[in-house]
């Protein structure tokens, strides 16, 4: 099964892709947001071209785990994206994975003019490995 994960952001959309059998998430792109129709459009372009099974959308919750206003947008667009390409959404709890991305292309030596540009499908493949793991050990054999 094939997955795309976003980082969904009011400027940029970062992009990752994965499948449940390599359980690998791959970064894919990073594209300036232009209003939920035009996003759900180019997204719902990016689906056909990889033939997505399932949408993971990083949820951006607050410290305390509660749902703050980025949160309800994140919910919206979910659904949006569920209704128009009738595919799954699952959400995962992103919280501190653009800390985490920007921590990672530090390590790669990324320069920071450059870092801008891909952070956020970066984010979205920590986002969509993590679903990975999660599918991985869910679905493991039960002895």
């Amino acid at each position: 099964m094939r997955t795309l994960g976003i980082d969904y952001g009011k400027r940029r959309i970062g992009l990752a892709i994965g499948d449940t059998e390599s359980k690998l998430a791959l970064p894919l792109e990073t594209f300036l947001s232009q209003g939920v129709r035009k996003n759900v459009d180019y997204i719902a372009h990016i689906i056909e071209l990889k033939d997505i099974d399932t949408i993971v959308l990083g949820m951006p919750l607050n410290m305390d785990g509660t749902q703050g206003r980025r949160a309800k947008d994140t919910l919206f667009f979910g659904e949006v994206l569920k209704k128009a390409l009738k595919k799954e959404v699952a959400y995962i709890d992103e919280r501190l994975t653009s800390i985490e991305a920007n921590d990672k292309l530090k390590e790669a030596r990324v320069p920071v003019t450059q870092r801008k540009s891909i952070i956020d499908q970066v984010a979205a493949q920590i986002i969509l490995q993590m679903y990975l793991d999660k599918y991985s050990i869910d679905y493991l054999p039960k002895n």
